[in-house]
């Protein structure tokens, strides 16, 4: 509620910011995809959790149980910034990718959004397998 309503009128120094637009757009996504792979970084399980009405009791001790991985559903957080540019077992899948602003541009998948901050700043960018495979 504080991000969503408050912030606004709070002027954060950028602190979450960018965090709501790819956590909604990995909830509504969701279905088109066998598999959505995101970053675990910047707090983005709990703006997905919150925004797909998840909040179960367990999810603390999943979350800070020191794992490198999350998943909900066929939506899996990796403590890794750029998972576009790994290669997973799921690779034959229809998977959509979320890498932190701070990536490569994969040279096998295509961007299809990017996740901007208020200051114009890029926050997340997702990507997909290109046609060219």
């Amino acid at each position: 509620h504080e991000y969503a309503g408050h912030q606004k009128s709070h002027k954060a120094t950028l602190r979450d910011a960018g965090m709501m637009e790819p956590a909604k757009y990995m909830v509504r996504e969701q279905s088109k995809y066998d598999v959505i792979v995101a970053s675990y970084q910047s707090n983005l399980p709990f703006y997905f959790l919150f925004f797909a009405g998840d909040y179960r009791g367990d999810i603390k001790e999943d979350i800070s149980g020191g794992t490198d991985r999350f998943q909900r559903k066929n939506v899996l957080f990796l403590r890794d910034d750029c998972p576009a540019l790994r290669k997973y077992d799921f690779d034959d899948k229809k998977v959509l990718y979320v890498d932190q602003e701070n990536c490569q541009e994969p040279t096998d998948k295509s961007e299809v959004i990017r996740f901007t901050r208020p200051d114009s700043t890029v926050a997340f960018k997702a990507f997909i397998k290109s046609a060219r495979e």
